[in-house]
């Protein structure tokens, strides 16, 4: 395995734990388990790169909602 074969393996991996660890939490949150039994209709739980409000979870500005 060349180097950056390597390299590129372990970014694919950083990249999966990153998500499942993202998966994990909305899995764990109680205002997401909430939303889900309503319907599913609320703010994403994670607030857009660009947010304009402080990038909190729910966030519900312009940007993020």
């Amino acid at each position: 395995m060349t180097e950056q074969e390597h390299i590129e393996l372990l970014r694919l991996a950083a990249k999966e734990a990153v998500a499942k660890a993202r998966k994990d939490e909305i899995a764990n949150c109680k205002y997401c388990q909430e939303i889900a039994a309503n319907g599913g209709w609320g703010p994403s739980h994670f607030a857009s790169p660009n947010c304009q409000s402080g990038r909190r979870n729910h966030c519900t500005c312009d940007t993020c909602f």
